[in-house]
Parts: C-alpha cells; structure tokens; sequence
C-alpha cells in the first residue's frame, strides 16, 4: 500500500510539471473526455474540480487515483477499528497514511480528520481518539462508498467493448511481469486488461487488480500459474 501511494504521489507530480494549471475557461477545452458536469451527485468533502486541477486537468488519471484510493483505504480502515491504548503507535502510522491518500485526492475532510487523530495518537491521549474513531471512520467509509458509486455510474454512462474471454497472451504478459517484478509493464498490462468486459472471466480481473494494488505478487504468479492453456 505505501508502494501504491507513493507512485500515486509521484503520478501527482509528473502531470503537474507537464500540464501547469489553465485558467477555468481554457480548462474546459482541454477535458480528456469525462464530463464533470455529467455527474449528478456530488459527493460531501471531495472537491472534484480541485482534484483534477492538481493533476493537470488530467481527468483520467485523476480518476484512477480515486479508483486506487476506493480499492486500497478499506483494509486500512480495518486496522484502525480497534485502536487501543497498547496500539498507538501503529494507529498513529495508518491514520497518517489516510490523511496523505485523503488530501491527495482533495478528501480534505476526512484529511483533516485523520490528522487530529493522528496528532492525538503521538500525544498518548487515547480517551480523544475513543471518542472521535467511529465518526472518522463513518465519514471515511462514506466517502469509499460514494467514490465507488460514482465511478460505477461512469462506468455505465461508457459502456466497454465486449469480449469473450480474457485474453491468454495478455494473461501470460501479466504473469511474466509478475516473475520479472517489471510494475510498469504490470500496470501497464492490467490497465489494457480492464479496458474490456467479458462474458466469462471478469470475477478473474477483478481478482488480478486488486492483488496488483494490494503488491501480492506471488499470489498472482500462482493463480495465473495454474490456469489452463
């Protein structure tokens, strides 16, 4: 997961560098294809046009930040549900990743949140983060929620070409990406892979992109290992 934050990080970065901000009339020309004003709901402490502005107006790549961020925040809230006294220290670790994934993605609220808490964590004022953990994690389970209800309904707004069957060349570059520990050509592979629906095999690349985010390589190499030719 700190792999997965840092390259977002990093992603961040290069469009910034590459795509300095426009002023909002010229922003509007440049869109990559995904309507903002398309979508119906806005969503509560996500500030979407601030999030695309920090990645160059590069929607795309904003919104594949926000799918990272919806597949990878869940486990981490898990380790936090049952903060102690006896856990602090590693309380106050989760919570500081949450607040950086959270403000990467213009999630100022739950950020902002996550950081009292983890000022809390370092100061040993367990009582505090008693009382305040389940709204955080109410607030930031919400948000998950309503990022992955958005992306679905983009996702049905721009129906994917159909195909059978994952494609087995495919399948056999992700695994030697895997055997090879090659994260570019892995991303690269499983991005092309998620570009299609399948009548049969899609529980298969769900199963494959989150292992991918979640860095279980050697599980991917043996689930893909025992596939039939």
């Amino acid at each position: 997961m700190i792999r997965q934050w840092v390259r977002d990080k990093e992603q961040e970065e290069q469009y910034l560098e590459k795509h300095p901000q426009m002023p909002p009339n010229e922003q509007d020309e440049r869109k990559s294809g995904i309507d903002r004003r398309a979508l119906s709901t806005r969503i509560a402490g996500l500030d979407l046009d601030k999030g695309i502005r920090r990645f160059g107006d590069d929607e795309d790549a904003y919104f594949e930040v926000l799918r990272s961020f919806a597949a990878n925040t869940p486990p981490l809230l898990e380790k936090v549900t049952g903060a102690s006294k006896d856990t602090l220290a590693d309380y106050a670790i989760v919570v500081h990743g949450i607040k950086g994934s959270s403000r990467s993605i213009c999630a100022d609220v739950v950020g902002d949140m996550a950081e009292t808490l983890e000022n809390a964590a370092k100061s040993g004022d367990y009582d505090f983060i008693a009382t305040l953990n389940a709204p955080f994690l109410e607030a930031a389970y919400k948000l998950v929620s309503e990022i992955d209800a958005m992306l679905t309904r983009m996702n049905t707004d721009s129906p994917k070409e159909r195909k059978d069957a994952p494609d087995k060349e495919l399948l056999n570059r992700i695994l030697e990406a895997c055997k090879d520990y090659d994260m570019d050509t892995l991303d690269a592979a499983l991005e092309e892979l998620e570009s299609y629906e399948y009548e049969s095999g899609n529980e298969l690349v769900a199963w494959l992109w989150e292992n991918a985010q979640q860095f279980n390589i050697e599980q991917i190499v043996e689930k893909l290992s025992d596939l039939p030719d």
